[in-house]
């Protein structure tokens, strides 16, 4: 997929028969962006998809990853703050965000 600005995404997924009221799917292709290292489509992606579904914990907690990855730790803490909000039992935030701390120093 080309790169495209999150205003076209909606269009661009459907365009490519790809149901974007479905966050199964875009949880997939949000995946399939990761695996494939393609982290500012990742970015774009998770950003419509927290949108559209932001109760959706799993997007948070992906989208998070990707700014880690791209060394914005800002923006990494932002998501991983929300999904704790949302879920404050969720393993995989509450692990990184233990951790945040020693990161931090």
């Amino acid at each position: 997929m080309e790169k495209i600005k999150s205003t076209g995404l909606e269009s661009a997924l459907q365009k490519q028969n790809i149901n974007v009221k479905d966050d199964m799917i875009l949880l997939e292709v949000g995946n399939r962006f990761m695996q494939e290292k393609k982290w500012d489509e990742a970015l774009i992606l998770y950003g419509y998809y927290t949108k559209t579904f932001p109760n959706i914990i799993v997007a948070r907690n992906d989208m998070g990853d990707v700014y880690r990855i791209k060394s914005n730790k800002t923006e990494a803490g932002k998501c991983y703050k929300q999904a704790l909000i949302l879920r404050p039992s969720n393993p995989r935030a509450k692990k990184i965000w233990k951790n945040w701390g020693s990161e931090q120093n």
